[in-house]
């Protein structure tokens, strides 16, 4: 049987094996046969683990999204942030949506290990389009007479419209007084949050 002892005890030098920093080789050196042995230890490798909050977001075209990256495991937590299905994304991870809708892939690469990563999908939707409508949208009346309209506005959550007229009044609730003069008017009720969108009624007061 062959015993390994070294009236001398001599210091390890341990050594990655191939760069893997998780198993060294071990030189050990004994006295009495003059052999050395080499010994390989491996040692349990660093979990290192991605992850992206939000892990998905919805936000509209042309709007911006910011993601964290967390990294356990290492000591750098830093990653390298790719938008590869479109769309761009800084070193902080605050993500732009392009004009198109679609699902959209952000993905956050660990620095420390190259082959961890995270992904997290960007749901971006088009810009709802504002509108403006008016019932009625034509109406005929006596001159002098009061009309009440009411202003539809979809693709915004506020639905407030400021009234005006060509001729005659309207005020704040849509509640128009024609002139008294035969012809053709017009009642108009313009979007508060976007004053590009405005709708028409037209309004005849008729001959007596």
């Amino acid at each position: 049987m062959l015993h390994l002892c070294s009236s001398k005890p001599r210091a390890f030098q341990p050594r990655p094996v191939d760069g893997d920093p998780t198993t060294v080789e071990i030189a050990s050196h004994s006295a009495r046969v003059g052999n050395e042995h080499n010994l390989l230890v491996t040692a349990p490798g660093h979990l290192v683990s991605v992850q992206i909050d939000p892990a998905a977001a919805s936000l509209r075209a042309g709007n911006t999204v910011r993601f964290n990256a967390i990294v356990t495991g290492a000591t750098d937590a830093s990653v390298t942030w790719t938008a590869p299905d479109g769309g761009t994304v800084d070193s902080g991870g605050l993500f732009l949506a392009p004009g198109a809708v679609g699902d959209y892939r952000v993905v956050a690469t660990s620095r420390a290990d190259s082959s961890k990563a995270a992904t997290a999908v960007a749901h971006v939707q088009l810009e709802p389009v504002i509108a403006v409508s008016i019932s009625p949208a034509a109406f005929t009346v006596a001159g002098g007479s009061l009309q009440q309209l009411v202003a539809t506005v979809t693709g915004t959550v506020d639905t407030r419209v400021a009234w005006s007229a060509d001729v005659g009044t309207v005020d704040d609730t849509g509640r128009y007084q024609s002139p008294s003069a035969p012809g053709t008017y017009h009642v108009f009720a313009r979007s508060v949050t976007d004053s590009t969108k405005v709708a028409t009624a037209v309004c005849t007061v008729s001959r007596a």
